[in-house]
Formats: structure tokens, C-alpha cells, sequence
């Protein structure tokens, strides 16, 4: 469930992990592509890898 001001949605979060994950992206090129910061780039891929 998103709030009403969270900076990414469902399908932005997928596309963040896509980047990194499976194309390659730095994690601060994604970041920047995304509009949020590096750690917020980090967050998501923490809660990807523990909870897919």
C-alpha cells in the first residue's frame, strides 16, 4: 500500500530493480532516472532482496 506521498509507485519501484538488478544500471544512475536519492535506491533493493 502506497501513501500519498511516497516518491515511487509499484510499477517505479519494478523499474528501479529492473535497472539495477538486470540491466546493469549503477544504483545512482537509477536513482537519478528515478527522481529519489541514492539511499532511497538502496532501501528498495534491501527490501528486494530480503522480501522479492
Amino acid at each position: 500500500m502506497e501513501h500519498r506521498r511516497a516518491k515511487l509507485s509499484f510499477e517505479g519501484r519494478r523499474l528501479l530493480i529492473e535497472r539495477i538488478r538486470f540491466s546493469g544500471w549503477p544504483v545512482a544512475r537509477a536513482a537519478v532516472a528515478q527522481g529519489v536519492s541514492r539511499a532511497t535506491a538502496h532501501k528498495w533493493l534491501r527490501r528486494y532482496d530480503e522480501e522479492g
